[in-house]
């Protein structure tokens, strides 16, 4: 067989093996700018206040939201000039918070949050009263079940309150690309059903706001118990 016509043959079979092999890879790569594939897991406390160092925007409602305080909060508005968040907390001076001290043995949180939402006001209050407020705190009256928290607007963490045991405790799920994964719908919807709370939900603006909480009475309104350990 002439050269040119055994070299021609190699070409295009090698051609036509390598347009096999690159329409089989390809296809099953994402695109530059596609988001990466939902994913859910499990991490500790300490990998989700990793998570929480770099974030540019947070939504969330829980009991205490221990990894999220005013300090750090006020260490992301001054680095991050897009920073925003929105929290929602349990309302110390409501009758909830009594019920979960119960079901936690006695382990008080009253004068922790009580003095968490004022330091709110007394680190950030210029981006709290702002036309465009960089900060929203608010407080709600109901049962905490579990923490839902959004950072960046694509990955949802959560972690449950159990009977007689620490919310502490708890694992947390993370769900990256939650938009896209049926299974965060669930935490999603109990979030937005929290701040869609026209009846309970009790947003802080003022300093009048912020100081009803350190004007408060520095003793636990709840029965005293032994606390969970």
């Amino acid at each position: 067989m002439d050269n040119w016509l055994r070299w021609m043959i190699i070409t295009i079979v090698g051609g036509g093996a390598v347009a096999i092999f690159s329409y089989y890879y390809l296809r099953d790569q994402p695109a530059a700018n596609q988001c990466p594939p939902p994913s859910v897991e499990l991490i500790t406390d300490e990998k989700f206040a990793d998570y929480l160092k770099d974030a540019k925007s947070i939504k969330a409602t829980g009991y205490v939201l221990h990894n999220i305080t005013p300090d750090y909060i006020h260490g992301r508005i001054l680095n991050e000039p897009d920073f925003n968040a929105k929290l929602v907390m349990i309302d110390p001076l409501g009758k909830s918070i009594c019920q979960r001290e119960d079901d936690e043995g006695g382990q008080s949180n009253y004068n922790t949050l009580r003095s968490k939402i004022y330091d709110f006001w007394q680190k950030n209050s210029d981006q709290i009263t702002a036309r465009n407020p960089r900060l929203q705190v608010s407080t709600i009256d109901v049962y905490p079940t579990m923490n839902v928290i959004i950072i960046n607007d694509n990955d949802l963490y959560v972690h449950f309150y159990s009977y007689k045991d620490l919310g502490t405790k708890s694992p947390i799920l993370r769900f990256s690309n939650y938009k896209s994964d049926t299974r965060a719908a669930f935490f999603e919807n109990h979030l937005n059903n929290i701040f869609e709370d026209k009846t309970k939900l009790r947003r802080l603006v003022t300093g009048q706001d912020f100081q009803r909480y350190e004007e408060a009475s520095h003793n636990n309104p709840c029965p005293k118990k032994s606390a969970v350990k």
